[in-house]
């Protein structure tokens, strides 16, 4: 954890709620549970103890998760637009909403509006316009139903991955979005997601083969082309992944990350502890069978790799020469609804609700070296019999597991376990519940 803003705390006060917000955390010990019906709306996001939730086709209803530990109240407020949504990302340090608007007749003009996510209004550090335009170089008939879009706000930067479904013609595109100026180019059918890596690299993960690449945005290429396949490293996986059908990479908060300064929290999680999850869909044809597997990786530790190994263009390292000796395997599970806001800093929520002596549980998973090193002997116990009771494993490379386990009944109040999916931020638990009687939805906020 890191020092917030010096606010009106003494340091002993600041120590006590500390203590007891990783107390908490340690014993999945929530002090507020908020339950919040959802309007009807495809879009939705979580980031930075922000909820977000689109009704309609041009509003966006937030919820600002409340933290009686760190002082921060629940807030709620909805935001209007005159023009549809395609999607939305958003950054609350920065007061940051990221829009894309949806033009039915021009399917592949992008135009991104820069809006306060306080006020809806143009962002002041945007530029004049505050309005960064792409346009996609696919045919204009291509339906926009086809389309979907990935955002990712870092610092400066915003990404986005537009990925044409039926087609398999991607892009990933970054632009510095205070200034407009483009910052990255991938054209690549073969790009399935992204995220920010560092401050001047992006980690962007294939299928054919199965990779993960890395780009820098140090450097703009030379009169505006794109990078297309220009990579500076390539970690290709063995025989082993094969057999993948899809490889998604997710991880919050972006590095560096702050809360809002409006908050003045009195610490916050250190910017620099993150985990890069990796979801791997696999299929094995001649057993006929489908899983899904997840590899939790350490962004700290990822870099250090990056930064051993020469940095030219196209250089290709094995990944099992490497990656499984630092990376945390979470084994076979479902196929999940969602395949993002399941990790923040150094702790993983296990998406599914599972089920320990007829009773339905969450599982977390903290992986940071420190809290493993510090847990008692008890806690290691408990921890050890969860990972035989959920049937988990580790790695054949490791002789234990890097992290430590808890679980927690899942409230009564929630009515259908099997139709919940379960996120994380950084002061609480988020549970999003699906009625299939009534169709329902349901946001549950269990908060420190």
């Amino acid at each position: 954890m890191e020092d917030g803003p010096p606010g009106g705390l003494t340091t002993s006060e600041r120590l006590k709620l500390l203590k007891k917000h990783e107390a908490s955390w340690k014993n999945l010990e929530w002090n507020e549970h908020t339950t919040i019906p959802l309007p009807e709306g495809l879009l939705w996001e979580l980031y930075g103890n922000v909820w977000a939730h689109s009704r309609g086709r041009d509003t966006i209803e937030f919820v600002q998760l409340p933290s009686r530990l760190r002082g921060i109240p629940m807030r709620q407020w909805t935001l209007r637009f005159d023009y549809d949504l395609r999607d939305f990302g958003m950054d609350p340090s920065q007061d940051l909403l990221v829009t894309i608007e949806s033009f039915r007749n021009s399917p592949n003009l992008c135009r991104i509006q820069l809006r306060t996510l306080s006020t809806g209004e143009k962002h002041p550090l945007a530029g004049s316009t505050a309005i960064v335009e792409h346009t996609l170089t696919v045919p204009e008939e291509v339906i926009l139903a086809r389309w979907s879009c990935s955002i990712r706000v870092h610092a400066d930067y915003v990404g986005i991955l537009f990925a044409e479904h039926s087609e398999d013609r991607n892009e990933l595109v970054v632009w510095s979005w205070r200034t407009g100026i483009r910052k990255l180019l991938v054209l690549s059918a073969n790009l399935r997601s992204f995220v920010f890596l560092g401050d001047n690299f992006i980690l962007g993960s294939t299928l054919e083969p199965p990779a993960l690449l890395v780009y820098t945005l140090e450097r703009r290429p030379a009169g505006g082309a794109t990078y297309a396949e220009t990579h500076l490293l390539r970690f290709l996986f063995g025989r082993r992944f094969r057999s993948i059908m899809e490889l998604l990479l997710t991880s919050d908060p972006s590095p560096g990350w702050l809360p809002s300064a409006g908050l003045q929290v009195p610490f916050q999680i250190a910017g620099d502890e993150r985990i890069i999850a990796m979801n791997l869909q696999l299929y094995y044809s001649r057993e006929g069978l489908f899983q899904c597997e997840t590899v939790l990786i350490p962004a700290k530790t990822l870099l250090g790799q990056i930064e051993n190994r020469p940095i030219k263009d196209g250089y290709d390292v094995d990944w099992e020469s490497c990656g499984p000796h630092f990376m945390e395997h979470v084994p076979e599970h479902g196929e999940w609804d969602v395949w993002t806001c399941f990790v923040f800093g150094m702790r993983y929520i296990q998406p599914r609700v599972d089920h320990l002596r007829g009773k339905s549980i969450m599982i977390v998973r903290d992986i940071y070296p420190r809290r493993c090193l510090r847990a008692s002997e008890e806690e290691r116990e408990q921890s050890n019999a969860l990972y035989q009771n959920t049937r988990m494993t580790w790695s054949s490379a490791q002789s234990h597991p890097r992290s430590i386990l808890k679980c927690a009944p899942l409230p009564e109040s929630i009515q259908d376990p099997q139709n919940v999916n379960l996120m994380i931020s950084e002061d609480g638990i988020v549970a999003r519940e699906r009625n299939t009687v009534t169709g329902q939805v349901l946001i549950h906020l269990l908060t420190f």
